[in-house]
């Protein structure tokens, strides 16, 4: 049976169109933009049919590292959750409508206008994709001290000594 899965997300860059239909390391999506005060934006995709043998996880997953990479090319803060969805049969994503509408969790602050999603960063490695990850929470979260940990944990990605880095970018520009 084909699940309609819901991924909601919040970002503070608004893009250009509302609607969004595009493709992703082989997945298919359906971004819809919502009134960001009100409700989060959410990326749809059909999970569990015979012809793209697509799983949740794989789901989620890439939604994660496509976000991750939408987030550092805009500056944007982007916050992202599974957000669950209606099982059926006749799914297509030109039907599909939001039907799982949550409140945002970035706090509204703002919006820039006119972003768009044709261009992001290529995600090659692991670390790269560990790297986006880590930016994208410390960026969108809520505590300081938690953003500080997160980026301090992007310079040990690479398995750089943080420490001797900070210490000479610091040397060097005081």
């Amino acid at each position: 049976m084909a699940y309609l899965m819901h991924i909601g997300f919040d970002n503070s860059s608004r893009l250009c169109r509302r609607i969004y239909y595009f493709e992703y390391k082989k997945v298919k999506y359906k971004l819809m933009q919502n009134n960001p005060k009100k409700w989060c934006d959410v990326l749809l995709t059909i999970i569990g049919d015979k012809e793209s043998n697509i799983t949740e996880q794989i789901a989620y997953n890439t939604a994660g590292e496509f976000l991750s990479a939408l987030g550092w090319e805009n500056n944007s803060k982007v916050k992202l959750w599974h957000s669950g969805g209606p099982g059926g049969r006749d799914f297509t994503l030109r039907k599909a409508r939001c039907s799982m509408f949550t409140f945002p969790r970035v706090p509204f602050g703002g919006y820039s206008l006119g972003y768009d999603i044709c261009r992001i960063p290529k995600i090659e490695t692991l670390e790269q994709k560990t790297a986006l990850a880590l930016f994208r929470e410390a960026f969108s979260s809520n505590n300081h001290f938690l953003s500080f940990l997160f980026f301090w944990q992007i310079l040990e990605v690479g398995k750089m000594n943080p420490i001797g880095w900070i210490n000479k970018s610091y040397s060097k520009n005081k």
